[in-house]
């Protein structure tokens, strides 16, 4: 079974998954679903309107863990997910590309014990 899914780091509008059925989940490379960092009046109501729809946000620690408590729509989106991406590209050197999402492996294996538990 394949699952189509969409990333976007902020939404361009609270409807930018309506026009994307075949898409069974989205990622915004954050624990937030993208849709508070980006141009829409009520993230929550998009976010719920797009998992009624059978779309599964699923968050990413991705460059380090957020501090416990977690904020109000981390904690959502934690308890709702069923997934967890965690640290992106953790191979590649943060000097060679430059990208300061990347965490280093030594890094991320450091800090998965913290994500685990």
């Amino acid at each position: 079974v394949f699952k189509r899914g969409l990333s976007f780091r902020a939404a361009q509008n609270c409807h930018v998954l309506d026009k994307h059925a075949a898409v069974s989940w989205w990622h915004a490379w954050s624990d937030k679903a993208g849709f508070s960092e980006g141009f829409c009046d009520d993230p929550q109501a998009a976010a719920a309107d797009a998992r009624t729809r059978g779309q599964e946000f699923v968050p990413m620690f991705a460059k380090d863990i957020p501090q416990k408590p977690f904020g109000a729509e981390t904690e959502a989106n934690m308890q709702a997910a069923s997934y967890l991406m965690t640290f992106d590209r953790p191979e590649e050197s943060l000097t060679l590309l430059g990208d300061p999402t990347n965490t280093a492996t030594d890094e991320a294996a450091r800090l998965w014990p913290q994500i685990v538990s």
